[in-house]
Parts: structure tokens; sequence; C-alpha cells
């Protein structure tokens, strides 16, 4: 599948920050979610948008969504129609997002809002081209994770570091990327790791790993079932397998 559309560079607009959220079925979240990510940016005046992008979620959550915009005026919400995939509905945000830099994050609270102005810090001071939230460096964790999703989570982390040997939390669905860096990337994950083909096939020089606790979700049915994992491990192993000719 090709890349974000970047024919649209005349939009960007500079020191914005464009926050690309996929969602399907978090309708006991999306209001708290944008919310808290409303108040981020306004304690930190921070100049930003936040892009909703519904796999056409059954309970509702665009329409919850959308009847929050005339509350927070820089909220965009979209639906997609087909299947849902996290990797398509964040390439479809890459291409409506305006900022110079994109902030890909989940709605279900488990990243939060209040990390996103020191995951943008470092690209906004040129130390870096992408910036990870990271669960396994110092300062990093996870809380209330079941064994069984701690196993997976490392075993997709080894692959991961197949791929990106200096970064710790290669497959962290949270992170932030300068514009530049996704320029010419021809996605091809249809999986749940976006960020871990950004890694493998980006436009950057630098990236820096910045601490964050991952919080379990506390309502809403999770998306993390044996089927994702097994789809996640494969996306990686197709990565880990083709890395020489995505090379930069």
């Amino acid at each position: 599948m090709e890349g974000a559309p970047h024919s649209k560079k005349s939009r960007q607009v500079t020191g914005m920050v464009s926050i690309i959220t996929p969602t399907y079925n978090e309708a006991e979240n999306i209001r708290q979610f944008i919310s808290d990510v409303s108040e981020a940016l306004k304690i930190n005046r921070m100049d930003g948008e936040l892009i909703i992008i519904d796999d056409n979620s059954p309970d509702g959550t665009a329409l919850l969504a959308r009847g929050l915009q005339s509350q927070y005026n820089n909220l965009e919400v979209m639906t997609r129609d087909g299947s849902p995939c996290l990797s398509r509905a964040v390439q479809e945000g890459f291409g409506r997002a305006k900022g110079e830099i994109v902030v890909v994050m989940d709605a279900d609270l488990s990243h939060p809002a209040e990390a996103i102005p020191r995951l943008v810090e470092p690209l906004r001071l040129g130390r870096c081209q992408m910036a990870i939230c990271s669960r396994y460096v110092a300062g990093g964790g996870v809380t209330e994770w079941p064994l069984f999703r701690r196993a997976v989570s490392r075993a997709g982390a080894i692959l991961a570091n197949a791929i990106a040997p200096n970064v710790k939390d290669a497959a962290s669905g949270f992170f932030a990327v300068k514009r530049s860096v996704l320029e010419g990337i021809k996605f091809s994950s249809n999986g749940q790791k976006i960020g871990l083909e950004i890694i493998a096939k980006g436009n950057y020089t630098d990236i820096l790993e910045v601490p964050y606790i991952f919080r379990n979700r506390q309502k809403g049915k999770s998306k993390f079932t044996l089927k994702v994992a097994l789809a996640n491990l494969a996306s990686s192993f197709f990565l880990f397998s083709s890395r020489d000719s995505c090379s930069q």
C-alpha cells in the first residue's frame, strides 16, 4: 500500500503538533481522552490538532467524538470504511495532518496525554527526528499487565530489537516524528506496529526514547488477543526479513 499522500506539503503549519489517534469501540474512553489531550496542549501552550480516525465503530465512538467538536475547535473526526486496521487508519491520519510534528497514540488512556510535551520537546530542540515513549528505559514501565501479555510483549521486543538494535521499545505505539521522516515510505504493514515500520523505513538520523508508564485500560474491551499478538509478531518478522531492502 502506498504511504500517506505527502503532496499536501503546503498545508504544513510550522510549530504545530498533529496528534493522530486511531479508534475502534472506544466510546467509554473517548470523552476523557479528548479532554486529557486538550488539557495537555492548553497547559503547555502548544499549538496542536487532534485527529481521530475511527474504524466505523459499532459502539458510536465517532458520533460521540463529533459531538465534542463544538467544544474543541482543534478536533477533527473521520470515519473509515472497510475492515478495521490500525496501520491504515494512522496512514490516513498522516495525509490529513497539518503539523510539522506528528504524534501517534491510543485512545484507551494507556498512553498518558501529559507525556506529549516531553515526547515532542527533543524534536523541537533538534535532538532527533523521531521520539518514542518507552516502557523499557529507566523511568518507564507498565502497570497491571497479565503474564501472557508481558510474555508476548517481550517476544515482540526481541524481534523489534533485531530491526532496531539501539531502540529498547521499538514496538511502542506512542511516538512522535517529523513529517520529513515519513517522506517516501511505502507502508506494507497491515498490523498494529506502524511505528516499527517507520523505524525500519523512515528518513531520519536520530531516535530518542522518552520514559513513560503504560497504564492498562480501565474501561472498554482490550483489542489485544492471541490473534492480534500473532499478527503483530508476523508483521515484525516480515519487517526483519526485509530490512535490507528497507535500509536507508
